[in-house]
């Protein structure tokens, strides 16, 4: 999906929240376009959903499609991209008020049954209550309300947890996967493209750990970057000190190893346009470590003179 195919229906999708919201709650459908405009409030919406470095929630599954040897249905895709865009904001809202680092209005609490609605109802057009996509269906949205639950309960994780609780927060990304595996009778792949899901979401978390470190440490936020850092450093040594002797490096290190088994896994998909997402996040997070680096080494030289001066 090249860049303005991806930006069409992206608009589609989102002038039909539009649409459903002042057809069915217009006093409601004004709260939620102005909550989701607060998403991005210094650009379009469009941008937000078409940003290079944005969770491929909606590329996949057309990335998946294409793998079938077919072109992607156009409307199958868009009824696609409007569920995962209303599932999308139904966990934002939530992990909003969640972490309570996000100013939000509790009297948003209602706009969740509009967002879950709209994120359940496209499926329906395509499989019967009781097509065996529904029973996968409710198995990853409750697994993601339980990983959820778990991840805010916890202040620490070690690898384990993290790659069982908090990376699974993104496991509802399966399910547009599913929906198009089941729709062309093709489950048999479904396997190798959730573990590539699990992995990326492994790959996406420890991302915004790394570079969300300092704010995480400020909101007291437990990650597994910053409980790492618990049990690395010297035991008189302050995180930040830790981050710029070798924390930065250790979780920019990770970063590359897990994107080089995400290549992989990708080779094995045989879908050119994820192979070109992860060429593309790969250049984005070289150039990003470089500038870390930087940074580090200008606070290493700065703390290295504070100390000689005291």
């Amino acid at each position: 999906m090249n860049d303005e195919v991806l930006r069409k229906i992206v608009t589609e999708a989102l002038q039909r929240i539009r649409a459903e919201g002042e057809r069915h709650t217009p006093h409601l459908a004004q709260q939620i376009l102005a909550w989701i405009q607060s998403l991005c409030p210094d650009r379009p919406v469009e941008n937000y959903w078409t940003d290079p470095e944005a969770f491929p929630l909606l590329l996949t599954p057309w990335w998946l499609e294409h793998t079938l040897g077919q072109d992607p249905d156009s409307l199958f895709q868009l009824d696609l991209v409007y569920s995962s865009i209303n599932m999308y904001y139904y966990i934002r809202l939530i992990d909003n008020l969640m972490d309570g680092d996000v100013p939000t209005d509790l009297h948003l609490l209602p706009v969740l049954g509009f967002f879950h609605t709209e994120f359940q109802r496209p499926y329906h057009r395509y499989f019967n209550h009781d097509h065996p996509f529904w029973p996968y269906f409710t198995t990853l949205w409750f697994h993601s309300a339980e990983v959820t639950i778990l991840d805010a309960q916890l202040s620490e994780f070690d690898a384990a947890q993290f790659m069982n609780i908090a990376a699974q927060k993104t496991c509802a990304a399966k399910i547009p996967l599913a929906a198009v595996c089941y729709q062309y009778d093709r489950t048999d792949i479904l396997p190798a493209w959730s573990q590539f899901s699990d992995r990326f979401g492994c790959w996406s978390q420890m991302l915004n750990d790394t570079f969300d470190w300092l704010k995480d440490s400020q909101s007291q936020t437990g990650t597994f970057f910053l409980s790492e850092a618990k049990r690395r450093k010297h035991p008189t040594e302050s995180i930040t000190e830790w981050v710029i002797r070798e924390g930065g490096e250790w979780g920019m290190d990770t970063l590359a190893t897990w994107m080089a088994e995400l290549r992989a896994l990708a080779q094995d998909l045989a879908s050119p346009g994820l192979i070109a997402y992860l060429d593309t996040r790969a250049a984005i997070l070289a150039e990003r470590r470089n500038a870390l680096f930087n940074g580090l080494q200008n606070l290493a030289k700065l703390r290295l003179a504070l100390n000689r001066n005291l």
